[in-house]
């Protein structure tokens, strides 16, 4: 569905919106109120346009209010004609939020379970296509709701076109690390730019926005005219993620990342092997003289970094006189060796207490260490304060904890 109208609203309803000031830090898609969905959403609404050689969509935050609004009414009753639970047409949400708009448009769907399955049904629509790759519009708000009794998912999309000027066009990191597998959209980077009738507006760094520059060790991101360089490195690893790249990078110049990791997907799950070259290389980071060793107490690995790491006192055997070197490890485990290793260059590591709300499930065995991570701020919890001591420890997260443990002898 689509509507155009002739408002000029004035700037100050921008500035009430929460205008992005020069100077501010980059709007976030959270601070427009985009959860995973519907940023999914948005990403693959413009691949589709630049594809198409048109301009991407910016999402802000007023426009997510709306879509937000329109996928509850969605959820309380879907009207495929477009019109509201009381009877009104999809557009009288604008009005109230004081969004200044020449044109709009709304798609909506429901029962899709993916963002990609609702985006190929609305892009296998002449009239949803037509929205989505509509030159009339700057803008998109996506919603996206849970609980309607007949279809269960609603998902909705609103569409903006206006007299847009931008401005302060800003990405949320000032250095991007890339390993070797990995693409730039790989990271999922934010851009926010300012708009003089919307404010603050944000949405995915995609290809066809960006150029490498000085040999690949830039990128220059285009949008709206405006212009931004982002720098970039590359770390040893095929891919990790962007939240882990500082402390990576860290971990890298401090030598604490082992040989044998180079060239491995840091996402995936540390194996106790792996775990046991990470902490001979802290040990050594940290001061410690590495033993010589000759032979091996077991059966089913000869690993240098496994033996020494035995001879310390950091690591021990699952019994039967094997290690288990390709075993998954877990964060209660990977906590008990770092404890282990800092105890091994003479540190104390009793003290500390634990206040994760899932305490009670770490093995007797695991505590002490746990304690004294959390104590020494080196392992946290997660959103819920919680420290998954069963589950399996990432490689990125076992290095983020060698990298914290690096800082305590500082």
């Amino acid at each position: 569905m689509r509507w155009r109208q002739a408002n000029a609203w004035a700037l100050a309803v921008g500035l009430a919106m929460g205008l992005l000031a020069p100077g501010a830090r980059a709007a976030s898609r959270a601070d427009v109120g985009l959860n995973e969905m519907e940023w999914e959403v948005l990403r693959l609404v413009n691949e589709a346009r630049i594809s198409e050689g048109l301009s991407p969509l910016s999402a802000c935050a007023g426009l997510q209010e709306a879509s937000h609004t329109r996928a509850a009414d969605l959820v309380a009753e879907y009207r495929s004609d477009h019109t509201r639970p009381d009877g009104s047409e999809c557009f009288t949400v604008l009005t109230p939020l004081g969004l200044s708009f020449s044109a709009a448009g709304e798609n909506i769907a429901a029962g899709y379970q993916t963002p990609a399955s609702v985006m190929a049904a609305w892009m296998a629509s002449p009239g949803h296509r037509s929205n989505i790759l509509s030159g009339e519009f700057t803008h998109l708000g996506v919603g996206y709701g849970t609980g309607n009794r007949v279809y269960g998912q609603v998902w909705e999309q609103m569409f903006l076109g206006d007299r847009c000027s931008y401005s302060d066009l800003r990405l949320d990191v000032e250095t991007a690390v890339l390993g070797s597998a990995q693409t730039v959209e790989d990271l999922d980077l934010t851009v926010s730019v300012t708009c003089a009738r919307h404010g603050a507006c944000v949405l995915p760094l995609s290809a066809g926005m960006y150029t490498f520059t000085q040999g690949g060790g830039e990128i220059r991101v285009e949008y709206q005219g405006l212009t931004e360089e982002l720098s970039l490195l590359y770390g040893p690893w095929t891919a990790a993620s962007q939240w882990a790249s500082e402390e990576l990078m860290q971990a890298l110049q401090a030598g604490l990342i082992p040989e044998g990791l180079t060239g491995k997907d840091f996402r995936q799950t540390m194996t106790r092997a792996e775990c046991a070259a990470a902490a001979v290389a802290l040990y050594e980071a940290l001061g410690g003289t590495v033993p010589s060793v000759e032979g091996s107490p077991f059966s089913d690995t000869d690993d240098p970094a496994v033996v020494q790491a035995w001879a310390l006192g950091i690591v021990s055997g699952t019994g039967g006189g094997r290690f288990e070197p390709e075993g998954s490890l877990t964060r209660e485990q990977a906590a008990a060796i770092l404890a282990r290793t800092w105890a091994a260059l003479g540190g104390e590591t009793a003290g500390g207490s634990l206040s994760f709300a899932d305490g009670g499930q770490i093995s007797p065995w695991a505590r002490e260490a746990v304690a004294f991570l959390a104590g020494r701020g080196v392992a946290v919890g997660d959103e819920a304060g919680r420290f998954l001591p069963q589950s399996p420890l990432t490689r990125e997260a076992a290095l983020l904890l060698s990298v914290r443990m690096s800082r305590l002898a500082r």
